[in-house]
């Protein structure tokens, strides 16, 4: 593993420090340093305790690591120690970056860079190129992310780095993509796809595959289908139900889109049924729903009566199942979208929207029939009859355009609808569904006000008509009695202010009692919002929340170097079944909050628990330097938590793995947040849990690698682990 501090220069490198401390952690390292610093028997030696203290420091208390990192950086400039010099830089930016001041962490990490530069460490300097470019991105500067990403890439090709291209191309395609450039974008996302091909990366050949398929579509080049049904392949091939229930669904939403609704139909089903074998109830009612408009528009294309009511029939029962499904579990908002399409359905079985002409035909039938009843409501007034006749005709002009808008305003949001109901069924992420359905309730909201408009156009209209027709009787009823009826015409004005003055008095009131109201919804809003803030600061780790807060969104992102730690109870269920279920909560409540404070302690982010199990991983979201070490020391607390509570309790023994490694990280799901990490290293940490010992901490030779110094690592030899074949193990113990 490539340290970004480490630089090659002609120096005296004093390790005994490190090697002196080199198994303690937390408040005991940071003691035993501060004891150690007065002694310091040289100010490099001093400079370098001062270092250790600033890494130490960095996960429990950012501002100290600053503070020992700065006095660091002070002896090193001051005597023109590279080493260190290169070292405290690097600190200084992890740690500025810790406290989420990017530029100041960019500041140190270039600074660390040209000390590379300076000595020709290509080795270093990609490393260093590569996290730039990072911090640039979550800056969304995509203009320096992609210059340090490039100069990455140049870097490790230079080296012949493998490993670390397929990553980058496929960060450089991110921002490429970013930038509405898919050209490039689709160049480096194959050259990603061709390096994991090489080096048999499967799941990111997937993933790519993935990626390039959204570049072809959103050009309409029938590419997309070939890589959609290649990253199903493959998932299928590795057994990934959620990579095929994704993959699957893209595909019956592109065949949706190019009106092949058989397709689209079977590759629905198929995402249907493996959403529901992983248990995800709102994708396999999502799925369910999207059959359902698929037979509508099938319906609608139908050329026989019956052929046409039977798949009316078939949508209206897939909708109304969706529907159910999805207000069952609270998702809303995509219920009432799937509602209107049933409403349409219900209106197309009905026949009461057969076709555009027949809606034309029945508001000429209603137009005639108000025409007729109203007429006779005025068939003694013949002296008005002509007049009234006019005013008739007009409302019933009015009345007819009126009921064409709402027609008109129900088919264009019935096609809004539609339109993004096929783009949520092609989007491959929950950002990006996000992002549709925030676009589809902007141009509804667009749709309702234009509507609004036009329908209070034709209502004014109507009522200004009305109000002429009306004056020009009572002009006329003035004309002939004027002497008679000057008396009730003044009544007439006075009950007309009257009733002028009790509108405006009502308006008042009215806007009055909406203001409280306002008032009162914004300070509920503001309180439900804080309230939500805390609950995502419970669930996320806190540079994830601020990003979420911040942007609204959260990338997934990809981490060079960290270690994943998973435990299991070994005979969990034979022995649980000896408790009763208080017994055994209480247990597991007991275990897992010992095991917080344990991974806490050692500077890991707890991911989750599923069951007896328990995840974590060391490096991520914040990166640190010795998370192997970390890692491994946390895992033998937690041995030894366990050992020591089976001495006075009948509790479980465990079985504990680790792995290092690279990792995804971001965000799953649309409700209830999950902060999750995917990739090979996390599926192998989980082979080395399932494949070592009660009582033991089985780690595999990546992580051995990074520990041996530090630990005794004692070989088991290659042991077969379920998909990977034979894997080095090794069983990690204190050093004697």
């Amino acid at each position: 593993m490539v340290k970004n501090y480490k630089v090659v220069v002609s120096t005296l490198i004093l390790f005994s420090v490190v090697q002196i401390y080199a198994q303690k952690q937390g408040q005991s390292l940071i003691d035993s340093l501060l004891t150690e610093l007065p002694r310091a028997k040289s100010e490099k030696q001093k400079a370098m305790l001062l270092n250790d203290l600033s890494n130490t420091y960095g996960p429990i208390d950012s501002k100290k690591a600053i503070q020992y990192g700065e006095s660091a950086l002070s002896l090193a400039q001051k005597n023109g120690w590279k080493d260190v010099l290169s070292r405290s830089y690097n600190l200084l930016g992890m740690n500025y970056q810790r406290i989420k001041n990017y530029d100041s962490a960019i500041e140190y990490y270039l600074k660390a860079l040209k000390i590379n530069e300076d000595a020709g460490n290509k080795k270093n300097m990609a490393s260093l190129t590569a996290n730039i470019g990072s911090l640039y991105y979550s800056k969304k500067d995509n203009s320096n992310a992609l210059d340090y990403y490039l100069r990455a890439a140049k870097l490790n090709e230079e080296l012949g780095n493998k490993k670390s291209l397929p990553v980058l191309y496929s960060n450089i395609g991110n921002v490429y993509n970013d930038m509405s450039n898919t050209p490039k974008a689709l160049e480096y996302f194959v050259k990603s796809s061709d390096l994991n091909e090489a080096v048999g990366n499967q799941k990111e050949v997937a993933s790519t595959s993935t990626n390039i398929g959204n570049i072809y579509r959103s050009q309409n080049n029938p590419k997309a289908l070939d890589y959609y049904l290649k990253s199903l392949k493959i998932h299928e091939s590795l057994d990934n139900v959620k990579g095929e229930a994704l993959n699957a669904n893209s595909i019956g939403s592109l065949y949706f889109s190019l009106n092949n609704y058989t397709n689209a139909l079977e590759y629905y089903s198929k995402s249907q049924k493996a959403f529901e074998q992983i248990g995800n109830k709102e994708g396999a009612s999502r799925n369910i729903g999207n059959i359902g408009i698929t037979y509508l528009e099938m319906a609608q294309d139908a050329k026989n009566t019956a052929d046409r009511q039977q798949l009316l029939q078939q949508a209206m029962d897939k909708l109304d199942s969706a529907i159910k499904q999805l207000t069952a579990i609270g998702s809303n908002d995509v219920s009432q979208q799937f509602s209107k399409s049933l409403s349409f359905a219900k209106s197309l079985s009905a026949g009461d929207i057969s076709t555009k002409e027949s809606s034309v035909k029945r508001t000429k039938k209603d137009t005639v029939y108000i025409r007729e009843d109203r007429s006779k409501e005025y068939s003694q007034a013949q002296a008005n009859l002509k007049s009234e006749y006019s005013r008739k005709q007009d409302s019933i002009k009015l009345e007819s355009r009126n009921k064409e808008l709402s027609l008109s305003k129900e088919m264009d949001l019935q096609q809004l609808k539609f339109e993004y109901e096929k783009k949520q069924a092609q989007a491959k992420t929950d950002e990006e569904r996000l992002q549709l359905k925030q676009e589809e309730e902007a141009k509804r909201q667009r749709i309702e006000s234009n509507y609004k408009t036009l329908i209070n156009a034709v209502q004014t209209e109507k009522a200004l008509a009305q109000a002429k027709q009306e004056k020009k009787n009572v002009l006329a009823q003035i004309e002939i009695k004027r002497q008679k009826n000057i008396r009730n015409a003044t009544t007439v004005f006075a009950v007309l202010m009257l009733i002028m003055a009790f509108l405006v008095y009502r308006n008042y009131r009215n806007q009055k009692k909406s203001y409280k109201l306002i008032t009162e919804a914004n300070r509920i809003i503001l309180i439900e919002k804080q309230r939500s803030e805390d609950l995502l600061l419970n669930i996320l780790p806190i540079e994830i929340a601020e990003e979420l807060k911040t942007s609204g969104k959260i990338k997934a992102r990809f981490y060079n170097e960290v270690s994943v730690l998973f435990t299991d109870f070994v005979d969990f269920t034979h022995t649980s079944e000896k408790l009763k279920p208080e017994q055994l909560v209480d247990e597991l409540h007991a275990c897992f909050s010992a095991f917080d404070e344990i991974i806490g302690r050692n500077g890991l982010e707890k991911i989750k628990t599923i069951g007896d199990s328990y995840m974590a991983v060391c490096g991520l979201p914040d990166f640190s330097e010795d998370h192997a070490k970390k890692t491994v020391q946390a895992a033998i607390e937690i041995r030894d938590f366990i050992n020591e509570r089976k001495k006075n309790e009948n509790v479980f023994e465990i079985r504990i793995g680790i792995n290092s490694g690279q990792v995804v990280a971001g965000i799953v799901g649309v409700k209830k947040f999950a902060y999750d990490i995917w990739g090979d290293t996390v599926n192998t940490a989980s082979r080395m849990e399932s494949s070592g010992e009660a009582g033991k901490v089985n780690i595999s030779q990546s992580t051995q690698e990074l520990v041996k110094e530090d630990f005794q690592c004692t070989y088991r030899g290659k042991i077969s682990a379920k998909n990977k074949g034979e894997i080095d193990m090794y069983f990690a113990e204190k050093k004697i």
